[in-house]
C-alpha cells in the first residue's frame, strides 16, 4: 500500500464540504471556509494521552470534536452511536501511521459499528481495521440495528485498511452480509478493502449495501457466495452509488466475482482478475448503471459473461479484454447500449468469445481477436444494430466474425475474422447488411459469409457475385493510418490511389451520424456519400486540457453551488500547473488553492505530473453556499507549463449568474 498522495488525489485537492461564505477579502471577494470549534483529544496506550481506549475518548466526545488516535494496536469494537465527531489516526495519509494503528474487533463483533444517524460531519480516517467477525459489516457497519426502519450512516470512511474481517449465517439471519462494510452510504475514499469474507451464502465479501460515492479504492482479494468485491451497492431503488477510480481485482464469488447487483454509475476503474467460479459474472454481474472509461480484463466465470454478465445500461468508452467464459467470454446477455468500446482477446469455451446474446446497440466498437470454440467469435445472436465497428481476426467454428445475429449491420469493417468450417466473415445472419466492407476473412466453406439471408446492399464484399443495389467486389485498398489498419487509400490524404469504397455507401455521412468520423489518413471527416466500412475517431490532440463545470448555470442566493473539474491528458507524460478559479462581476479573482479558496491568481496544484492516458473526473472539487451578491461570473479553470502562465491549450469557463 502506498499512502502517498497520487496524482488523483493530489488534483481532487481539498473538499470544502462545509459552508463556504462568499464575501469580499481586501479588495477581492473570497471564499472562506467556516471554521469548526470542537476540542481536540488524544488517544495513548500508555496512558500519556487525554484517554487510553478509542471507545471512553468517544463516549466523552461531543458533536463536532477531534479524536486522535496514537499508534498501537487497540482491542476494541467501538460505536460511534451517532456522535458527528472524527476519529482518526496522527496522520491518515501516511502509510505507516496507517498500518501501525490498528483496531482489532477480536472476532467478538463488528469491530466499528455506527448507529446510521451520523451525517457527512461524522469522519473516520487513517486505521487498519482487522479481525471483527458478525452477521453484518464484518469490518464496519454502518447500522446497529436499535432503530425501526434501521438508517444507514452518512459518515465518512477516508484512508484506512479494512482487512482480514468475515461475516457469516449467525442465529435466524439468512446470511452474511458486507464481510468488509455493510449498510454505509457516505462517502468511502481512498481505502484498502482487502481479504474480507461473506461465506455460507454470504453476499458481498468485500462491501455490501453501501449507496454512496466509492472513490479511490482498492477492493482486492475478497471472497462471498455472491458479489466476491460488492454486492447490492447502489440498491435497486436509491441507485445512487457512484464508483469512482478504483481497482477492483482478484475477488472471488459464486456469481459476480467483482462487483454484483450494483446500480450507480462505475467510471475510471479497473476491474481485473476476479472469478465466478460456479455461475455468472467473473467481473461485474447484473449491474445496471452506466459503465464508462473502465478496464475490465482477466476476469473469469464458470458459466456466462467472463467480463460482464446481464447488465443494463450504458456502456461507453472501456476496454474489455482476456476476459473468458463458457459463454459470451467479454459479455454475456448485455442489453444496454454499447458504444466506443475495444473488445479484444476475450475467449468463449462455447459462443460469443466477444458477445453473446446482447440486445442493445452497438456502436463505434472495435472487436478484436475473439475466440469461441463453438460459434461466433466476436458476435453471437445479437438482435438489434450493429454500426460502425470494426470486426477483426476473430475465430470460431461458424461465423468467425458473426454468427445467428439478427441485427441490422451498417458500416462495419469485418476483416481477417476466420472459422473452422463455415462463415469466416459471417454466418447465418438475417438481418440486413449496408455499406460493410467484408474482405479477407477465411473459412472452409464461406471464407466471407455463409448462409446470410439479409438484404445485402452498398458492401464491398471479396469474391462477391451476387449482384445487389450498390455491391461491389473490388479491392478495397486498406491502408495504416493512426489509429489502426483499416483505413481507405485517398489520394488526397496522400496516396497512392482512391479506393473504391470511397464515397460508395448508402446515404449521407451527416444522416448516419458518421459526419464527424473518417476513414482517411489524414483525418479529414466523411462528408457527401457516405464512405463504406468502418470509420475511426479523429486521432486525438496530444495536449492535455481540463474541463469544469457547476451544478447549474443560474443560482438564487443561499442555493448550493457545486464544481466540477475534468482533466485528461492523452498524450505523453507532461508536468503542468493546474488553476481554478472564479471571476467575480468587477473582474476579482479568487483561486483554488490547496489550503482553501484565496483572492488572486494562485494555482491549485503546481508542477504535478500527468501521465500518459491520465482521466481525472469529471469530480467535485468545491460546495459552497450562493452569497447574497448578484450578478454574472465565471467558474475557470486551466493548466498551464510549471512556474509560467502560458497556457497548454484553451481555458475552460463556465459562465454562470446570481439572481437578484
Amino acid at each position: 500500500m502506498n499512502r502517498r498522495r497520487t496524482v488523483f488525489q493530489t488534483l481532487e485537492g481539498p473538499r470544502n464540504t462545509g459552508t463556504l461564505i462568499l464575501g469580499f477579502l481586501l479588495c477581492c471577494a473570497a471564499l472562506l471556509p467556516t471554521p469548526g470549534f470542537g476540542a481536540t483529544y488524544q488517544v495513548k496506550q500508555d496512558g500519556s494521552g487525554d484517554f487510553a481506549t478509542i471507545q471512553v475518548a468517544i463516549d466523552a466526545a461531543v458533536a463536532g470534536d477531534v479524536i486522535v488516535v496514537h499508534p498501537g494496536t487497540y482491542y476494541e469494537n467501538i460505536r460511534f452511536e451517532g456522535k458527528n465527531i472524527t476519529l482518526r489516526s496522527l496522520d491518515p495519509e501516511e502509510e505507516e501511521t496507517v498500518a501501525s494503528t490498528i483496531i482489532d474487533g477480536g472476532q467478538n463483533d463488528s469491530v466499528v459499528k455506527f448507529r446510521g444517524t451520523e451525517d457527512e460531519t461524522c469522519l473516520l480516517s487513517g486505521f487498519t481495521i482487522t479481525n471483527g467477525k458478525g452477521y453484518k459489516g464484518g469490518g464496519i457497519r454502518g447500522e446497529d440495528g436499535t432503530l425501526d426502519p434501521s438508517p444507514s450512516t452518512h459518515a465518512r470512511i477516508a484512508h484506512c485498511v479494512i482487512t482480514r474481517n468475515s461475516v457469516a449465517k449467525t442465529g435466524g439471519a439468512w446470511e452474511g452480509l458486507g464481510g468488509g462494510l455493510c449498510h454505509c452510504d457516505g462517502e468511502i475514499s481512498d481505502c484498502i478493502i482487502t481479504e474480507n469474507l461473506a461465506i455460507q451464502s454470504g453476499l458481498g465479501g468485500g462491501l455490501f449495501e453501501c449507496d454512496g460515492v466509492i472513490s479511490n479504492c482498492t477492493i482486492s482479494g475478497n471472497l462471498a457466495s455472491y458479489g466476491g468485491g460488492l454486492e447490492d451497492c447502489g440498491g435497486f431503488y436509491s441507485g445512487r452509488v457512484q464508483l469512482i477510480n478504483c481497482t477492483i481485482s482478484g475477488n472471488w464469488a459464486y456469481s459476480g466475482g467483482g462487483i454484483s447487483g450494483c446500480y450507480g454509475s462505475i467510471s475510471n476503474c479497473t476491474i481485473s482478475d476476479n472469478h465466478a467460479v460456479e455461475f455468472s459474472g467473473g467481473g461485474v454481474d447484473r449491474c445496471s448503471g452506466r459503465i464508462m472509461d473502465c478496464t475490465i480484463s482477466g476476469n473469469c466465470a464458470n458459466e456466462h459473461g467472463g467480463g460482464l454478465d446481464r447488465c443494463g445500461a450504458e456502456l461507453i468508452n472501456c476496454t474489455i479484454t482476456s476476459n473468458s467464459a463458457q459463454n459470451g467470454g467479454g459479455l454475456f446477455d448485455c442489453y444496454g447500449e454499447i458504444s466506443k468500446c475495444t473488445i479484444s482477446d476475450n475467449t468463449a469455451q462455447k459462443c460469443g468469445g466477444g458477445l453473446s446474446f446482447c440486445d442493445g446497440p452497438i456502436s463505434n466498437c472495435s472487436m478484436i481477436g475473439n475466440l469461441a470454440g463453438y460459434d461466433g467469435g466476436a458476435f453471437y445472436f445479437c438482435i438489434t444494430t450493429i454500426t460502425n465497428c470494426a470486426i477483426i481476426g476473430n475465430s470460431a467454428r461458424w461465423g468467425g466474425g458473426l454468427c445467428h445475429c439478427r441485427a441490422t449491420i451498417s458500416n462495419c469493417t469485418i476483416s481477417r475474422n476466420s472459422a473452422r468450417e463455415l462463415g469466416g466473415g459471417l454466418y447465418g445472419c438475417l438481418g440486413p447488411i449496408t455499406g460493410c466492407i467484408v474482405w479477407g476473412n477465411e473459412a472452409e466453406q464461406g471464407r466471407e459469409l455463409h448462409r446470410c439471408q439479409g438484404l445485402i446492399t452498398h458492401c464491398c464484399i471479396r469474391g462477391w457475385t451476387a449482384g445487389g443495389e450498390g455491391n461491389i467486389s473490388d479491392d478495397p485498398l486498406f491502408v495504416k493510418g493512426p489509429l489502426g489498419d483499416y483505413y481507405l487509400s485517398c489520394a488526397a490524404a496522400g496516396q497512392a490511389a482512391d479506393s473504391p469504397c470511397i464515397d460508395a455507401g448508402s446515404d449521407t455521412a451527416e444522416s448516419l451520424g458518421l459526419d464527424e468520423l473518417t476513414t482517411r489518413t489524414d483525418g479529414s471527416p466523411d462528408t457527401g456519400t457516405v464512405d463504406m466500412g468502418y470509420h475511426y475517431p479523429p486521432a486525438l490532440a496530444q495536449n492535455p486540457y481540463i474541463e469544469c463545470s457547476l451544478n447549474e448555470s443560474e443560482f438564487a442566493p443561499g442555493e448550493l453551488l457545486v464544481g466540477m473539474v475534468e482533466a485528461q491528458n492523452p498524450g505523453p507524460d507532461v508536468a503542468v500547473d493546474v488553476y481554478v478559479a472564479f471571476v467575480l462581476p468587477d473582474g476579482a479573482i479568487v483561486s483554488l488553492t490547496s489550503s482553501g479558496l484565496t483572492a488572486g491568481i494562485h494555482s491549485w496544484v503546481s508542477n504535478v505530473v500527468l501521465p500518459s492516458g491520465f482521466h481525472f473526473g469529471p469530480s467535485e472539487v468545491l460546495q459552497t453556499t450562493v452569497p447574497h451578491r448578484p450578478g454574472s461570473y465565471l467558474f475557470a479553470a486551466a493548466l498551464t507549463e510549471p512556474g509560467q502562465f502560458e497556457f497548454i491549450g484553451e481555458p475552460s469557463l463556465f459562465s454562470f449568474r446570481i439572481a437578484e
